[in-house]
């Protein structure tokens, strides 16, 4: 058996609509999501990481987590972050290279 892990691959944000927000959703279709893609999912507005090094393929019936952000007052911070169960060595990858990123992006925004 593969052994999965799982991984952040965007930000979601919600659209103002009072409707109840799911804990995940279930694909309808395969879907490739690459670096700084937006889709709309349900009533969120998702938005892939920009650092994604390579495309992530989800199959259908397969599942995206969203767990809820802390929002800071005084920043546009997202309301959930999307994940999704991947093959370890790729999870690995998509890991290394957010957190890359994200370190590159706060040392040139100091």
């Amino acid at each position: 058996m593969q052994q999965i892990k799982n991984a952040i691959i965007g930000k979601a944000w919600s659209n103002g609509s009072q409707e109840l927000t799911p804990a995940s959703f279930v694909m309808t279709a395969n879907t490739t999501f690459s670096a700084n893609q937006t889709f709309l999912l349900g009533n969120l507005t998702f938005r892939t990481d920009r650092n994604l090094t390579t495309p992530v393929t989800i199959k259908a019936g397969e599942s995206l987590s969203l767990y809820a952000n802390k929002k800071r007052p005084t920043h546009k911070d997202a309301d959930f972050s999307v994940s999704v169960c991947l093959p370890i060595e790729e999870a690995n990858l998509i890991i290394s290279a957010t957190r890359a990123g994200a370190l590159a992006w706060k040392e040139s925004n100091k």
